[in-house]
């Protein structure tokens, strides 16, 4: 395991080219940018990997609550080391992954001499099925458990089930201010039917690539929507 500094953090991790391009794209580009109303807000983090997202959340909200969900235990260890190391006592864990069901289901995680922890996913071959990849079992939960209460950030980034989890909470985002969703464009999927839900729910959603503003039914690859309930 690797360390290094990023801005007041010590940020520990395992693969250093995933590190440094999601370094990139969350600190640089800043694709995880967003302005909210509440200076103490409530933040959800599912898909948080080894924390670089909770890392930034917590540096833009230094008085944050902050849930970060990671299913795969490799990356859920090193999550928790960056929690603790950086003493963020407003961060909670989660060993878990979101589905549509709560049990245990097999987590797709990259096989390859890589080791690109950050792609594990429930479709076999990864989100874009290009991946070789091996079953681990894990926790699942669903996201409607999790917004009981008012919640003012829901950021996911959970490689190609975030249809699936965003349909299974239906109408309990309302109680969800704004949500960053990363879209992967698996076979025959379209960010379509996610639009469709949200705008009926009163969210107004805008889609950025690289940091750059985009309309989604021309743009190619991952995208990540950016969603504000009115």
């Amino acid at each position: 395991m690797h360390s290094t500094r990023l801005l007041n953090f010590t940020v520990w991790y395992e693969n250093g080219e995933e590190f440094h391009r999601l370094k990139r794209e969350i600190f640089s580009q800043q694709i995880y940018r967003v302005e909210l109303a509440n200076p103490t807000p409530t933040i959800i983090d599912a898909g948080a990997h080894i924390g670089l997202a909770t890392l930034y959340f917590a540096k833009q909200y230094p008085k944050a609550h902050i849930l970060a969900i990671e299913p795969h235990p490799i990356n859920a260890t090193i999550l928790r080391k960056n929690v603790t190391e950086n003493r963020l006592t407003n961060v909670v864990v989660l060993e878990a992954g979101l589905d549509i069901a709560v049990g245990k289901k097999a987590l797709q995680a990259d096989m390859t001499d890589n080791r690109w922890y950050s792609a594990s996913s429930f479709f076999p071959g990864a989100w874009n099925g290009k991946l070789k990849t091996a079953p681990l079992l894990v926790e699942t939960i669903i996201l409607s458990s999790l917004l009981i209460k008012p919640v003012d950030l829901l950021k996911l980034d959970i490689e190609g089930m975030e249809e699936k989890v965003l349909f299974e909470a239906g109408e309990s985002l309302l109680k969800v201010k704004v949500i960053l969703w990363e879209f992967h464009p698996r076979i025959h999927k379209t960010p379509e039917k996610i639009v469709k839900l949200l705008t009926k729910l009163g969210f107004e959603t805008d889609f950025y690539q690289e940091g750059y503003l985009v309309d989604w039914r021309k743009a190619k690859g991952l995208l990540v929507g950016e969603s504000h309930h009115n």
